[in-house]
């Protein structure tokens, strides 16, 4: 740039200095990204437990708690009644079950139901450029325009390289205004990896408990006494979260 104005080349088109790290879409939509950003991703919890804000009671519908003793495995149960939770009142015996036998029950099905399946990304495509170049060969044009109405190419040499410049500009706008054009968004796509392949990559139960909660898991416990142990599945509807898998 001199002066608020793009320096031109031989050619008509603003002089690069160096290659652009990236084009006019990709950056608007950096600016985006980065305005829009909330507040920084945390764990759900640091603890060394796989279901909690996963299993629910099954019969007051609260989330399950841990229990932890000397002289027993850790084990998850309700503890709202207790509480004194007015919704709770009737929840009784509260579900309790070792924490172990759960986390495996969960396991086993999550990966029986959804391990073969493909994660998906969501990514941002520049597209192929062509909408750019095409805005930018029109801008040479016009500035060659703009210098020329302006008396700096009124000498013969001058005259006869300006309409050659101002044809070639034309010619190379018409090649790629035939050229298909992508434009830029986001897009999804496989990244050959599957659920199994997370869940067993993934370092510590935590990361593990938050691949449950992005596909919405959530499983339901009964008391020892009820004809049912355990149900599982997943979340529908607007409590759900967005998701970049399957």
């Amino acid at each position: 740039m001199h002066r608020n104005k793009p320096v031109l080349g031989r050619d008509g088109n603003p002089v690069r200095l160096c290659e652009g790290l990236w084009d006019r879409a990709t950056h608007e939509a950096l600016k985006k990204a980065v305005l829009d950003r909330k507040v920084p991703w945390t764990r759900h919890s640091n603890r060394d437990y796989l279901l909690t804000y996963v299993a629910l009671c099954g019969q007051c519908h609260t989330r399950l708690y841990t229990q932890t003793s000397q002289d027993a495995p850790p084990r998850y149960t309700c503890t709202a009644r207790n509480k004194g939770w007015r919704h709770a009142q009737h929840c009784r015996p509260a579900p309790l079950i070792n924490a172990h036998l759960l986390d495996s029950y969960v396991e086993e099905w999550f990966l029986r139901e959804l391990g073969d399946g493909l994660i998906y990304e969501t990514v941002y495509d520049p597209g192929n450029g062509i909408p750019e170049r095409i805005a930018e060969t029109r801008a040479s044009r016009e500035r060659l325009r703009a210098d020329r109405e302006a008396g700096l190419y009124d000498s013969p040499d001058d005259a006869a390289w300006f309409r050659d410049r101002y044809a070639a500009l034309g010619r190379e706008l018409a090649a790629l205004e035939a050229e298909p054009q992508r434009a830029p968004g986001m897009v999804r796509r496989p990244t050959g990896e599957t659920v199994a392949d997370r869940w067993f990559g993934a370092p510590d139960v935590q990361a593990r408990k938050e691949i449950l909660i992005d596909f919405g898991v959530r499983v339901t416990l009964f008391p020892a006494s009820a004809p049912v142990r355990w149900v599982p599945g997943f979340l529908h509807g607007p409590e759900q979260s967005p998701t970049d898998t399957l």
